[in-house]
Order: structure tokens, then C-alpha cells, then sequence
């Protein structure tokens, strides 16, 4: 298992940053974070570039923002509701290359296992959620 600091996202925060404001030569651009975890990549990316900023409504964003890819199918089905690409903090390699990401700002491997964000830490004894825990909110949900 893997257990990210928010220095850690932000470092991700600040590599995708760089890379979208030269893409987009430094404009002002509006970005949608994906439910849940996508909400905090957004306000991170907001937080290291005043160039991203974040609405509530994806039809009146660029691009999404997620905090992770793994299989692909969450940013998969952005593209196919909103029209547009997802830029992830953390995300796995594909090969080939899935076209609905934009940009990845830490790759993973399979070796980095389950990921906890600081964002999924439960306030309780501060500890973080399980993998059991994660699938058993999604269900719930």
C-alpha cells in the first residue's frame, strides 16, 4: 500500500500545473473536479496555479480533474457525457495510452499497490480506509 501526503499530491499537483499551462499558454482555464476524490485534485491544482479555476458544473469546463486513473473507465465516461479529457494526479501506464487522459502527474505501478490519499484518512484514530472499506462506500453509494 501506498500512503500520499498532500506534499506528495501537490509535487503531482504542480508537474500536471506546468505541463497544462504551457499547453494552454498560461490562460485561465475552467476545470471540473470528477466526484470525489477529483474535487481535491481540483483545489490542489487551483492551489499551485491560479490559471485552473474550478466550477461546479462540468459543461462549463475545459477539462475534469481526477485524484487517480487505474482502469480507466470513470475519465472514460466523462468523455463520453461532457466531451472532454481528465488530467489525473496519479495514474497507472497503459499501453497503449488511453486517449481520454490528458496528462498524469505521478505514474504508479502495480508494485505501488492500493493508494490512500490524505483526503481518505478517517478522522477517527487516524487511520486510513481499507480496500474493503473503499468498495464498501461505493456500494452504499
Amino acid at each position: 500500500m501506498t500512503v500520499l501526503t498532500l506534499a506528495d499530491c501537490g509535487n503531482a499537483a504542480r508537474k500536471i500545473a506546468a505541463e497544462l499551462n504551457r499547453l494552454y499558454d498560461g490562460r485561465t482555464i475552467a476545470v471540473w473536479g470528477i466526484p470525489r476524490g477529483g474535487f481535491n485534485a481540483a483545489m490542489l491544482l487551483n492551489a499551485v496555479s491560479p490559471n485552473f479555476v474550478m466550477v461546479d458544473d462540468p459543461l462549463d469546463a475545459v477539462f475534469a480533474v481526477d485524484d487517480i486513473v487505474a482502469s480507466g473507465r470513470t475519465s472514460a465516461r466523462v468523455q463520453e457525457l461532457y466531451g472532454m479529457r481528465t488530467a489525473v494526479l496519479y495514474g497507472y501506464d497503459f499501453d497503449p495510452p488511453m486517449q481520454q487522459i490528458m496528462t498524469i502527474g505521478h505514474r504508479l505501478t502495480r508494485e505501488d499497490g492500493f493508494v490512500n490519499f490524505p483526503w481518505e484518512a478517517k478522522l477517527e484514530e487516524g487511520q486510513f480506509d481499507s480496500a474493503e472499506d473503499s468498495v464498501v462506500r461505493m456500494l452504499q453509494a
